[in-house]
């Protein structure tokens, strides 16, 4: 950090300081309110959130060009006392509304130190002729090795550890920590990319709503609106091919159909594999079991956009949008985008038999992850997004959970 931004830095948080002590004094300010026994953002709350609304706004559009650098260091100083200041406020009280917010800090201070080490790191390695022929791959590799470090810290630690007890099994929490690094992996290549769609805003905005409205998961709201539109971000800067992320009427219906006519068949393999009730019992065929089985069926979409299209903008990213056709490019492309995903499944089953949930998830990997993987590059988003839908729908339909 250079010493003028550094300046910039404290004198926004000294501005900063100041409008905080001001308005908390304004006659009237609630802090947070009580409905039913929860707690919820107050007034003072709301104003300090619309601030930060629009100097996000102003950085994004950069109506001011000579202050748009020292208003990102305000912006910081917004999100992170704002933060700070709702959590103190509740996390003793309202579990479910505090989450969300410890997530959103861990985003800010992560990106902020990645950012730092990232340029850093990227400036030595730029001089070494090796790293510059096979940077994409060595990525690739890098992006695994960490994940696989998560993998193994997951196992080592105790089920009740800190923030993430609510989750008790290894899969639940490893499901977790996969969720908040590529939150966080996001929001940095939506800073890097400097790229704003109205377009993508109002789509990210409608894959974070779904699964919110219909599951009450606060964490994938986040997920589903910074990895939807980061990649979207990242597409659109290296000119990919638009049929991945472009939501026009004819490209989404015959995505739509891909999805449908591969969705289907992948289905019934999976219900036979590992269905409780065949896809023709009538016992499951019942409004209340197809109900309950929709409601819980948007994590496939959550699934699709974090784990295989986020991943498949930054690959692109990284070949700088020009990806070789060649086998050896394609297999380890194929293995980044499956591997991480295929393993989310499989931690509580690899602690108790490592040999059976390695074959369990290469069985995942090639009867699903392949197909998958195959529809979004070929026919978009949607498309592999609605298959994989169709097959964790039937699946649920078709499983003890919600047959009454």
């Amino acid at each position: 950090m250079k010493k003028r931004d550094l300046l910039y830095f404290w004198v926004f948080i000294v501005s900063y300081m100041v409008l905080n002590f001001c308005l908390a004094h304004i006659p009237g300010i609630t802090f947070n309110s009580y409905v039913e026994g929860h707690v919820t953002i107050g007034t003072y709350h709301i104003l300090r959130l619309a601030e930060i609304v629009v100097v996000t706004a102003i950085c994004f559009f950069k109506q001011f060009r000579s202050f748009v650098k020292p208003l990102m260091y305000f912006n910081i100083c917004l999100i992170v006392s704002w933060i700070v200041d709702i959590f103190i406020h509740f996390v003793l009280r309202d579990e479910s509304i505090s989450i969300m917010f410890v997530t959103l800090a861990m985003i800010i201070t992560i990106m902020c130190i990645l950012s730092y080490i990232a340029e850093g790191i990227s400036r030595v390695l730029n001089k070494i002729e090796f790293y510059k022929k096979y940077k994409p791959y060595i990525f690739m590799a890098t992006f695994i090795l960490f994940y696989l470090m998560f993998f193994a810290l997951n196992l080592f630690m105790p089920l009740e550890f800190g923030i993430l007890s609510r989750n008790q099994s290894y899969t639940g929490r490893m499901w977790m920590i996969a969720n908040l690094s590529l939150i966080v992996i996001a929001t940095y290549y939506i800073f890097k990319t400097k790229h704003f769609n109205w377009a993508d805003l109002a789509v990210s905005l409608i894959f974070g709503i779904v699964p919110f409205v219909l599951e009450h998961n606060p964490i994938a709201l986040i997920e589903n609106m910074f990895c939807y539109y980061a990649a979207c971000s990242i597409f659109r800067k290296c000119s990919y091919d638009k049929k991945v992320f472009n939501f026009n009427f004819n490209n989404t219906l015959k995505s739509f159909g891909f999805g449908i006519l591969f969705g289907i068949p992948l289905a019934i393999v999976n219900i036979i594999i590992d269905g409780t009730h065949g896809f023709l019992d009538p016992q499951v065929w019942n409004l209340s079991n197809i109900w309950n089985a929709l409601l819980n069926s948007s994590g496939a979409m959550s699934e699709e956009i974090t784990y295989h299209f986020l991943p498949l903008a930054m690959v692109v990213y990284w070949f700088g949008s020009k990806i070789p056709k060649s086998y050896k490019t394609q297999v380890p492309i194929y293995i980044f985008l499956i591997l991480p995903h295929a393993m989310n499944h499989i931690a509580t089953d690899f602690a108790l038999n490592p040999t059976m949930a390695i074959l369990d998830c290469i069985k995942e990997a090639v009867i699903f992850g392949i197909p998958f993987i195959w529809l979004m590059k070929n026919k978009g988003i949607q498309s592999n997004s609605m298959a994989h839908t169709i097959v964790v729908l039937l699946y649920r339909i078709c499983g003890n959970r919600y047959v009454v």
